[in-house]
């Protein structure tokens, strides 16, 4: 019974996360080109991503829209699970990933690179080793030369 009421708070959580991330993509402005990061040409093993997919760690994905890679961590699973906005608008995308170690959930924005978050956990321990593994999911993203 208490695993039933945890996880019912968990999608509650969950959807307000998702609420809150589809209405920064939706305000957010395409004004900048992204956080610098390092150009490399993606590896030859690099997939496509898909809604739905679940991705492995020690492999390399490419988001729809071409622009970026994730490099996800070994030890890690990450679920695609949520794709908010246009292309075709200025506001752009905002690609969702959840941890499936933890339940937390992280995106990046498609034009500017900004990166959202929301760690769960029912202990303050949980909670700072969730923000530790998506610090490690946020340091993974890099954008296509």
């Amino acid at each position: 019974m208490r695993r039933l009421a945890r996880d019912a708070r968990t999608r509650r959580a969950a959807a307000l996360v998702l609420g809150v991330l589809a209405a920064v993509a939706a305000l957010s402005a395409c004004a900048s080109d992204g956080p610098p990061s390092e150009a490399q040409a993606p590896p030859d093993e690099t997939r496509a991503m898909y809604l739905g997919d679940v991705l492995e760690g020690g492999r390399t994905y490419r988001l729809p829209g071409g622009g970026w890679l994730i490099d996800v961590p070994e030890g890690m699973r990450l679920y695609y699970s949520f794709q908010r906005g246009s292309a075709d608008t200025l506001a752009g995308v905002l690609y969702g990933l959840r941890d499936l170690g933890t339940g937390s959930f992280i995106g990046i924005h498609q034009h500017t690179g900004e990166v959202l978050r929301h760690a769960f956990g029912e202990t303050p321990a949980q909670v700072s080793a969730a923000e530790a593994r998506l610090d490690r999911i946020a340091a993974a993203f890099r954008r296509l030369p």
